[in-house]
């Protein structure tokens, strides 16, 4: 509302404030129902490179190499003393710092963990097949170098104006009125007209990216998923949306910015307890998969048979859909049947299901054998069609991989070319394995729900 003030004199009202809340819905919601790949993905991506030209500008128009130096500057000054700070309660200190603590520490501490349900469900929707070291760097280190940089730039580009240039009015608004604070920055800028515009719609497109990401996680939340890799209905998705901004318009006629803050911060209290749960449930997870690959390196398992002319005719495999649909037909499917069957001759619970995926003609096709409360064995092999790789020879522009999935995800295996006997064989080494697995577990190992399944990255479906 302020920025549009700054460039508009629209008035800061309570009728302004809800009118642009109920903008940024209807945006939101257009962006929701289109999906995380095209409308939260392209607006989130367009604001980031809007808030790097931002910040590039100041940068550039500023003195240049001296904030480099701050920059390198705060960074050292941040990790050299991130644990003393981590540690210092300000016990000793006079009530001034305690106030200051709980206003400032405290007070964010709470607003992160209110917003970790949310922000967390989001990024384990956007990341999935990532390994746990790309979701570390993608979303932390790579967002905390990112605010290192931008809070040093704009930090000591207000330092530099009010300790060195007497704009004292600039230190003022950053206390009273901390909204207003970034306009009067950009006005010692040239081009400050299309600089406060920046800076508005970036303010805009935070709130509407927050806001549909936000209705992705309540839909999927309260609705049956029948495919992990689907989001909830469309409607379900525009109900949400509509939802937060109504909450939105109530907590700001209760009480203005205020009592929003505070709502959130109040939810964070009990959801630390749920953090700590989280915790233990991840350090379970995690050795559970070392369980998992203890048992994969004690059997190994042996390559596929045959001549070595065929093994190369399956690594240089670039089928097409009716190879496909013959390998699933004389192989994949009549292997797996007579598996499941053996396995039922010798007291074991197996089963062979088929789905048909819309929009593929080729089914996916998943073996499953139980084990009671224990993990169950499942084998699983998925259609998916790919771009023909540049550097093998090939007559069409795609080719279809039959890859196999177990409980804790893909294996980048293609079973195009595989006979009947060759598919057995591999069955036969992942039953070993996870027969291991559950042996090294102890019998009572869970399995992670929604891992089952998963499209390659690059799969063009």
């Amino acid at each position: 509302n302020y920025g549009l003030n700054y460039m508009f004199d629209v008035p800061e009202t309570l009728t302004v404030q809800v009118v642009l809340i109920a903008l940024v819905v209807v945006l939101a919601t257009i962006s929701v129902v289109t999906g995380v790949e095209k409308g939260i993905r392209r607006l989130s991506e367009f604001n980031m490179l809007l808030a790097l030209a931002l910040m590039l500008f100041v940068l550039f128009s500023g003195d240049t190499l001296v904030l480099l130096d701050k920059v390198v500057n705060n960074a050292g000054d941040y990790l050299s003393g991130f644990v003393a700070a981590s540690f210092d309660t300000y016990a000793f200190a006079d009530e001034g710092a305690q106030e200051w603590k709980m206003w400032w520490t405290i007070f964010f501490w709470g607003w992160w963990i209110a917003w970790t349900p949310f922000v967390g469900l989001f990024l384990a929707r956007i990341s999935r097949g990532r390994t746990i070291r790309q979701f570390v760097a993608g979303a932390l280190f790579i967002p905390l170098s990112f605010m290192m940089v931008w809070m040093s730039i704009f930090g000591n580009s207000g330092i530099e104006l009010v300790a060195n240039q007497g704009v004292v009015e600039l230190g003022e608004q950053a206390l009273n009125s901390p909204q207003t604070t970034l306009y009067t920055l950009l006005e010692y800028y040239p081009y400050v007209g299309i600089t406060a515009a920046v800076v508005t719609v970036l303010g805009i497109v935070f709130f509407i990216t927050s806001a549909d990401s936000g209705a992705l996680v309540l839909a999927n939340f309260t609705s049956i998923l029948s495919d992990v890799n689907h989001d909830a209905p469309v409607r379900l998705r525009i109900f949400w949306s509509a939802v937060i901004g109504l909450i939105t318009v109530a907590l700001l006629m209760a009480g203005g910015l205020n009592a929003l803050q505070s709502a959130v911060v109040i939810t964070a209290l009990p959801f630390s307890v749920v953090i700590f749960a989280i915790m233990v449930g991840t350090y379970k997870a995690l050795k559970l998969e070392g369980s998992k690959a203890d048992a994969r390196r004690m059997i190994a398992g042996s390559a596929p048979g045959g001549d070595w002319r065929e093994r190369l005719d399956r690594a240089l495999d670039t089928s097409n859909r009716a190879g496909a649909a013959a390998t699933i037909e004389h192989s994949i499917r009549p292997a797996m049947t007579q598996f499941a069957q053996e396995l039922e001759s010798r007291g074991q619970t197996a089963n062979v299901t088929e789905e048909q995926v819309e929009g593929e003609s080729l089914p996916n096709l998943m073996l499953q054998v139980d084990f009671g409360d224990a993990t169950s064995f499942v084998y699983q092999v998925c259609p998916h069609r790919m771009r023909t790789p540049n550097f093998i020879p090939a007559d069409d522009d795609f080719y279809v991989r039959l890859d196999v999935y177990l409980a804790e995800g893909g294996q980048d295996k293609d079973l195009n070319g595989y006979t009947r006997g060759q598919v057995i064989g591999d069955l036969v080494a992942e039953y070993e394995r996870h027969l291991q697995f559950l042996a090294l577990a102890g019998g009572h190992a869970q399995a992670m729900p929604g891992t089952i399944g998963e499209p390659p990255e690059d799969a063009q479906m």
